[in-house]
């Protein structure tokens, strides 16, 4: 129970006190072979005189102002870090596309874009799937990005796929589901002639919409083949930079603490960290945030 107060209590509060916004405006583009031309927005807090940037990725349905990034932003700024709060291509609310787990161009373009030319130790923390799409990145990273840290992120994608589509979790479901509907509702035309619509009505499984959505967008088979190529799970000896796992002990939406121990033998630049919370909010007196900023730069 503690851990559906700690996913849910903390989003509501952060819904009704959202933390203080600061920051500027930071956009990008990249070229996509499928779409074309795609902006990417964010929102940036440099500290003056810092040579260190810390780029926060947000959770699926949600974007760069949800409060546990802002937080986050505001525990970076307070340490020195400069901290870039990237939006995934369509998290903006601006149509530009769809994103998963494992798209990696996102995080590329982000690191190679001018704004961020000027710092030398560069660092990257995400939340849930954010969380897989960083680790991911650590894989080929550019050489500038030091470490990384991945929070309440599913490793194993089909089997957290499967945990999620559970009835008992249909609540959490409904959530993710509204807010994948609300980027694919806002795509512009001539990005989504693959997508067919009429099939999305009553779309219930998480499955299902990347069978119907996320798969036939990036040239998958279905969501099965989607996970077998992105999962992190396949790829976890390749991670050639300090890699941080931290998993929620009752996290009511991804079942990380559970695989935890597997990890750890896998490569010597993971190290795993379990801690007491829910998905993506953790007790304030854990330290959880501010410890793994820590330990980004001790490890970069």
């Amino acid at each position: 129970m503690q851990g559906h107060l700690w996913t849910i209590v903390p989003h509501v509060r952060d819904m009704l006190l959202p933390p203080r916004e600061h920051g500027v405006p930071w956009r990008t583009e990249l070229e996509d072979p499928s779409v074309g031309t795609i902006r990417l927005t964010g929102i940036l807090s440099e500290v003056p005189g810092a040579d260190r940037l810390v780029i926060i990725v947000h959770g699926m349905g949600g974007n760069a102002r949800k409060g546990y990034v802002t937080r986050l932003a505001h525990y970076a700024n307070a340490l020195g870090l400069s901290a870039l709060r990237l939006n995934l291509r369509g998290a903006d609310e601006h149509g530009q596309d769809i994103y998963h787990g494992g798209l990696v161009a996102d995080m590329a373009a982000a690191v190679a874009s001018p704004q961020l030319e000027k710092y030398e130790h560069l660092h990257a923390i995400g939340f849930s799937l954010g969380g897989h799409l960083v680790a991911s990145y650590g894989r080929d990273a550019d050489p500038r990005m030091r470490s990384v840290a991945a929070l309440c992120a599913p490793i194993d994608l089909d089997a957290a796929c499967d945990y999620i589509d559970h009835p008992k979790r249909v609540f959490y479901r409904r959530h993710l589901l509204t807010g994948l509907r609300g980027c694919v509702d806002r795509l512009h035309h001539s990005r989504s002639g693959w997508l067919d619509e009429s099939k999305l009505s009553d779309v219930k499984l998480m499955r299902r919409w990347d069978d119907l959505v996320t798969a036939p967008r990036f040239g998958f088979s279905s969501a099965r083949d989607l996970y077998s190529n992105i999962g992190v799970d396949r790829y976890l000896t390749q991670l050639a930079i300090p890699t941080l796992f931290v998993f929620a002990n009752g996290d009511p939406m991804v079942r990380g603490a559970a695989i935890a121990p597997a990890l750890t033998a896998s490569n010597p630049n993971i190290t795993i960290r379990s801690v007491a919370g829910g998905h993506v909010h953790m007790p304030e007196k854990t330290g959880v945030l501010k410890e793994s900023l820590k330990w980004l730069v001790r490890h970069g």
